[in-house]
Formats: structure tokens, C-alpha cells, sequence
């Protein structure tokens, strides 16, 4: 936020976030619409596309699995330090 009010206040009338503001939908959206351009447009055949589809979800998959965990571990140290107050 600090280097948007700084761009702001030097002439710039845009500032582009980027990812700053992005959530997690947003980001597979793009995704997959950069994923189905790529596709469509390119020299891609059914399998390929299928082993593209599958990769993503596949790491969609273990992405979550991955924050779940993060998510859990990070409750039971609150927990744990709660209750050692």
C-alpha cells in the first residue's frame, strides 16, 4: 500500500496491483482462461490437452492438501499458546 500512495502522489494516475488484490478464484480463472488460449491457439492435440488438464488438477489437489495442513498446524500452535497463557 505504501508504493501505491508513493506512485499516486508522483503524477501517476494508474497503479496497477497486480497480485496484491487477487484471490485465490481470480487467480485459477486466469489460469484457465491463459491455459484454453494456449490451447486453442496452439498446436495441441486432445491428449496433450488432457495431460494439461490433469496436471493442473493434480496441483490444484496437492496445493490444497498443502494449505490444509499449513492451516492446521498453525491452529494447534494458537491453541497451544493460548492455553499456555
Amino acid at each position: 500500500m505504501v508504493l501505491s500512495d508513493e506512485l499516486l502522489e508522483h503524477d501517476n494516475h494508474t497503479v496497477l496491483t497486480g497480485k496484491m488484490n487477487q484471490d485465490p478464484i481470480e487467480n485459477i480463472i486466469y489460469l484457465h482462461t491463459l491455459t484454453k488460449t494456449n490451447v486453442t491457439s496452439g498446436n495441441v492435440d486432445n491428449e496433450d490437452e488432457l495431460k494439461i488438464l490433469v496436471g493442473y488438477k493434480k496441483f490444484l489437489v496437492n496445493r490444497f492438501k498443502e494449505i490444509e495442513e499449513e492451516r492446521k498446524q498453525a491452529r494447534l500452535s494458537l491453541k497451544d499458546k493460548l492455553l499456555s497463557i
